[in-house]
């Protein structure tokens, strides 16, 4: 068995606090052992775009906003789309370090959506590989910053993990990669066999097929012809029926 030291954060790659030098950062990173380090998580960063959450994170777009706001200091700044209500109700909160529970309550309840209004970014809403399901897409690839630490991770012989990108951000890896190298999606779920909008389970909601995070057949055709690995998430998602299994839906 093999074991592999990977970084998986929202803020791998900086914060709203202290600029970074991303090569520095990688060749830190593997100094100290990591071999699979994600371009992102759950928002977008100086290096990707994320995949979008879908509307069953509605939370993680509120934050989204916050990481835009002191990431690229422009929270104050005259022509951001949301400064009037930054300024009345989150005047007092300097970084994410100083908000409160009831700060983080009122950006769920009445914050604006990050992922929409991100420089470079937007999200569209389209039918999915020709078929009748409806997904909202991030933009946003990679950024000049990301397509240069992920060659760099290839120039090292890293594991290069797509789990957690949006869509643009995969076809900018696949172009730099360009099937010479092999792919990984450590966790993942396949979009075809889920349902197509979130079911609720004892009154929650679970991935579903409508979710950019999930796994195209497209896209996992291009893990399978460069050789590399997809992990499929292990969770209470309801999947479809597949009757060859002989195992209950249940």
């Amino acid at each position: 068995m093999a074991i592999v030291i990977g970084i998986e954060a929202d803020f791998t790659w900086g914060n709203e606090r202290t600029p970074i030098d991303y090569r520095q950062r990688l060749k830190r990173y593997f100094a100290e052992g990591a071999r699979a380090i994600y371009l992102t998580h759950k928002f977008n960063g100086p290096l990707a775009g994320a995949a979008y959450p879908g509307d069953t994170e509605a939370v993680v777009r509120k934050l989204q906003y916050l990481q835009n706001c002191w990431f690229l200091n422009i929270c104050n700044s005259t022509d951001h789309p949301y400064k009037e209500w930054f300024q009345r109700d989150l005047h007092h909160v300097g970084d994410y370090y100083e908000l409160s529970f009831n700060d983080y309550l009122d950006l769920y309840l009445y914050g604006p959506d990050g992922y929409a209004n991100y420089p470079g970014g937007g999200v569209i809403e389209v039918a999915d590989g020709g078929t009748s399901l409806r997904v909202k897409k991030n933009l946003l690839g990679l950024t000049a910053h990301g397509r240069d630490i992920a060659q760099g991770m290839m120039n090292r012989g890293m594991l290069l993990d797509i789990s957690h990108l949006s869509e643009k951000a995969i076809d900018d890896v696949q172009a730099i990669a360009s099937w010479s190298y092999p792919l990984i999606a450590s966790h993942g779920m396949a979009r075809s066999r889920l349902w197509g909008s979130a079911q609720p389970i004892n009154g929650k909601k679970y991935t579903a097929a409508n979710e950019e995070w999930t796994f195209s057949d497209a896209n996992l055709d291009r893990i399978l012809s460069s050789e590399g690995v997809f992990g499929h998430f292990v969770g209470p998602a309801p999947t479809l029926d597949y009757g060859p299994a002989n195992v209950a839906n249940d």
